[in-house]
Parts: C-alpha cells; sequence; structure tokens
C-alpha cells in the first residue's frame, strides 16, 4: 500500500488483505513502508485485518520501517501481528 491511511482508506486497505487471504497464500505481508498514517481509525483496520488472517490460520506480518507507527500498531492491539521494520527475505517482491 502507498498514500495515506486513513478512515477513509482503511475499507479499500481491509478488501486488499480480504482478497488475498481469500487466495489461501502460506503467509500474507502488509508493507507499510510507504504509508502515512493520519488518523487512529484507519490504523485500526491492521489490528481487524491481523485477526481476519488468524481465523484463517495465515501467518500476517506487517512491515513498518516507522518506529512511531510500530508503536502506535502495537498499541492499537496488533501485539500478536509480528511487526518488522524491514521486509522479509522469502518475499517475492
Amino acid at each position: 500500500m502507498r498514500g495515506s491511511l486513513r478512515s477513509a482508506t482503511a475499507a479499500t486497505l481491509r478488501e486488499a488483505v480480504e482478497g488475498a487471504l481469500g487466495a489461501r497464500p502460506a503467509a500474507v505481508v502488509l508493507d507499510l513502508t510507504a504509508v502515512v498514517a493520519d488518523d487512529e481509525l484507519g490504523l485500526w483496520v491492521v489490528p481487524a485485518v491481523a485477526g481476519d488472517a488468524a481465523r484463517c490460520g495465515i501467518p500476517l506480518t506487517v512491515v513498518a520501517p516507522d518506529r512511531r507507527l510500530r508503536t502506535r500498531l502495537r498499541r492499537l492491539g496488533a501485539r500478536h501481528v509480528e511487526i518488522t521494520d524491514v521486509i522479509p527475505d522469502a518475499v517475492d517482491r
């Protein structure tokens, strides 16, 4: 994803992740490298899609190089999600 993550764009992100989960991949990587989180309502989509992935039995990794963003995500309840600052090596780009 690129651009602004806010309440108005969160549904688009959720739909994209739901589409990816529907393909039953071994894992999903949500790359927030080029994302600016404009409001907390938009950020709530990350723990929500993490829950969706967990219910499907699919590991979800969030890539967030910005330390403040990682902290905000953890405060919102994304503690049970792997949040890293680099894209995992095993990911096809």
